[in-house]
């Protein structure tokens, strides 16, 4: 009988395993969301109980199955690392943008595209090493003095730096990798293919706002590849059970171990990479709505939804979950968000509306909620069976911009579970709630 039908409802859109596993599995999804959720995410989530001290395990509402975990996941435990429940693109996160634009300033399709032109040429978009023709240029020595101090190496103001979830992620003993290096050094500023992107919108209140998400491109991924190959090596001398090639993904090891230290030197880099590369778009956005529009923006909030990091005694990983602390949090004593809980910023598929929640009682899902909405068709899938006119016809119809000829077909409504569903679970669980709704009217993604 399968683990999914084994779980016990415990509350509205809250669900406990505890038969048959080490450690509780709490998910947190409605009753539509858990029918619908794949054996492959239940294999996988079964699997993270077994990593070496683990104390509990979340499931998020937009979880689906991935590479070792799956998306949508924390994983919490005493004193060991597994770099499969960070993943393959560190520190991938989200910044928002607040203008004092508003909905009408931005109405005329001509305005809207030439910001997004202005856009492309200070950001280079896509999956590979393009150069757009303002993109920033970053020294070889600054580049590594990011990678040890993130944001604290640009020397910013301090009312900047408390807009950010993090400032920078501490590097004890700096290593360079070469083939991250090579790949990252000019990528700094650029916003990555996939699911990534740069999208307009206009809130409730018709309020402009500027929503970015990326992560640490290839600097962050070559780090992860790195790891996985070392990590596979160490453990089959360290083990009698015997790991593949393709059981990469499943390698952990002690935290104060020697390749342990090492790893966390070296995601933290890959997280200070992200942090400068969600700051520098950020910056060139603001510079784009100052020459088009001649006003001032700010931003609004930055946080990332891939990393491991210590919380009280615990490690906690988020594989495509975020940080949700809610007021009085002892990680938020002395920050502006002490008294209010820190904003969570939620992106929407492609053409649906993002939010911004503000934690609740989150201790229950390890002050965590989910990053997104979740895929429910696989990329070639999508490609397969979708018809590009279609897709195309519906973001026109819905007055949303992009750039392109043609709307990622694997990045399109159809792709993503339904992004009101997931956020009336977290608000259901009490997790978070909802205090902002962000509708697109551009959007820019990598195309290549």
């Amino acid at each position: 009988m399968s683990f999914k039908y084994q779980a016990v409802k415990i509350a509205p859109n809250e669900w406990l395993l505890e038969k048959g596993v080490s450690t509780p599995l709490s998910v947190f999804m409605n009753d539509k969301l858990y029918e619908a959720s794949e054996e492959e995410m239940w294999k996988q989530a079964i699997w993270a109980t077994s990593i070496p001290s683990v104390q509990k395990i979340v499931i998020t509402p937009d979880a689906h199955a991935g590479a070792g975990v799956p998306v949508g996941v924390v994983v919490a435990t005493k004193d060991h690392i597994a770099p499969c429940a960070a993943g393959y693109d560190i520190s991938c996160g989200m910044i928002l943008i607040k203008t004092p634009l508003t909905s009408e300033d931005i109405a005329p399709k001509e305005i809207r595209r030439a910001l997004m032109k202005n856009v492309q040429e200070r950001i280079a978009l896509g999956a590979g090493h393009h150069r757009a023709p303002k993109q920033v240029h970053i020294s070889s020595n600054k580049f590594l003095d990011i990678l040890q101090h993130g944001l604290l190496a640009l020397d910013l103001h301090k009312n900047i730096l408390s807009k950010f979830e993090k400032t920078h992620h501490a590097v004890s003993a700096f290593e360079k990798y070469e083939k991250a290096y090579n790949r990252g050094s000019i990528q700094l500023s650029s916003l990555g293919g996939g699911n990534h992107f740069w999208e307009l919108q206009q809130d409730d209140f018709n309020q402009v706002s500027i929503m970015i998400h990326t992560g640490s491109r290839g600097y962050g991924h070559q780090i992860a590849t790195d790891f996985f190959n070392m990590g596979l090596d160490w453990w089959n001398e360290h083990h009698t059970k015997q790991l593949k090639k393709g059981q990469k993904e499943q390698i952990c090891f002690p935290v104060e171990s020697d390749i342990g230290k090492r790893y966390l030197n070296a995601m933290n880099q890959a997280a200070n990479f992200a942090i400068v590369n969600r700051y520098l778009i950020a910056l060139a956005t603001m510079e784009a709505v100052q020459e088009i529009f001649k006003v001032d923006s700010e931003i609004f909030y930055e946080i990332s939804h891939n990393l491991v990091q210590k919380e009280g005694d615990l490690w906690i990983h988020r594989k495509g979950a975020t940080r949700a602390f809610p007021a009085g949090h002892e990680l938020l004593i002395g920050t502006d968000y002490e008294k209010t809980g820190h904003p969570v910023l939620i992106p929407g598929s492609m053409g649906t509306s993002s939010a911004v929640l503000m934690p609740t009682d989150s201790k229950k899902s390890l002050y965590s909620v989910n990053h997104g909405c979740g895929r429910v068709m696989s990329r070639s899938q999508a490609k397969r069976s979708m018809d590009q006119t279609d897709i195309n016809k519906t973001m026109d119809d819905m007055d949303i911009l992009y750039n392109g000829r043609n709307v990622p077909i694997d990045e399109s409504l159809g792709c993503y579970k339904n992004i009101d569903e997931v956020l009336e679970t977290v608000e259901g669980a009490n997790l978070a709630k909802v205090v902002l709704n962000l509708r697109p009217r551009a959007v820019l993604k990598g195309t290549d």
